[in-house]
């Protein structure tokens, strides 16, 4: 059934380079008609670090449906001297993304893999060098119904009922190689592959996504533990409270050298060892609710 109703709230945290003080976030009831509340982090990130400012964001609307999105730029791209495409491709991606999804028909169910795919088309026409993760997501505003298109391991978890009822699995050739989008071969096929998730939400689900700088330090004990901490917030609870308490936890993980996480279970399994830490990393986090 469809509810008029129905509202989508969402609030995006975003640390780079464990800069805690420096958060670009949005905030705040997404049914209005604006077109554009862009994570591009221009004051607090991009114009102030362009040779390290590699995570990006956004949010966008039409009359039917909220959107959103992480794009996490792949670092390997320094070690080739192409320090302003690691950042500006998934900036720009950021950008021709949202301008695809705001005019691709929105009764296509291949809208999403189809404004992927156009603007992974453009920018690389366009001559930008690079690679990046990408995670789109668009909700219906009436039903519910949640549409993804992901490529790497940028994900989202869907809680209800106090449990994890929806994990996006990550995309990855081999340990801590995810599967990205780009200039070179290997990642332009990558897009055309891209996994594409079709979900009911319900009112009340509470929808966590984040680049692999959260799931690589936060495990879903620890996610529960912030929703709690949230619940008992001074200011109540808020998609912006919990955001950042999420993200204030990633970061703590990071540089904990005793802390079990993720990462370390994962290290762990591949070298067959038993280690423990954090791995440091740019962390962004986007909380959504119906």
């Amino acid at each position: 059934s469809t509810n008029d109703n129905r509202h989508i709230h969402g609030a995006s945290k975003n640390n780079t380079n464990n800069d805690s003080n420096d958060h670009p976030k949005t905030e705040g009831r997404r049914n209005s008609r604006d077109h554009v509340d862009e994570l591009v982090a221009a004051k607090n990130g991009l114009l102030r670090r362009p040779k390290t400012y590699d995570e990006f964001g956004l949010h966008a609307e039409d009359a039917t449906h909220s959107y959103f999105g992480l794009f996490d730029g792949v670092n390997v791209w320094r070690k080739h001297k192409t320090v302003p495409a690691y950042y500006s491709f998934a900036h720009v991606l950021s950008a021709f993304a949202k301008d695809r999804l705001l005019t691709y028909d929105s009764t296509d169910p291949y809208r999403m893999s189809s404004a992927l795919e156009g603007a992974v088309q453009r920018i690389v026409k366009k001559g930008y060098k690079g690679s990046c993760t990408v995670l789109l997501g668009a909700i219906n505003n009436e039903t519910g119904m949640l549409t993804s298109v992901s490529v790497g391991d940028s994900i989202f978890v869907v809680i209800r009922d106090q449990e994890v009822h929806f994990r996006l699995p990550a995309q990855e050739t081999g340990f801590n190689s995810p599967l990205q989008v780009g200039h070179h071969p290997q990642a332009s096929v990558a897009s055309k592959h891209a996994l594409e998730t079709h979900l009911q939400l319900i009112p009340g689900d509470v929808i966590v996504a984040g680049t692999d700088g959260l799931w690589d330090n936060v495990d879903d004990e620890g996610l529960f533990e912030c929703m709690e901490e949230a619940k008992h917030h001074e200011n109540g609870f808020s998609t912006d409270t919990l955001a950042s308490v999420i993200l204030d936890k990633a970061i703590k993980n990071t540089s904990n050298p005793h802390k079990v996480t993720p990462w370390s279970r994962a290290a762990s399994k591949e070298y067959d060892q038993n280690l423990k830490g954090g791995k440091p990393d740019d962390v962004t986090v986007l909380v959504l609710t119906l």
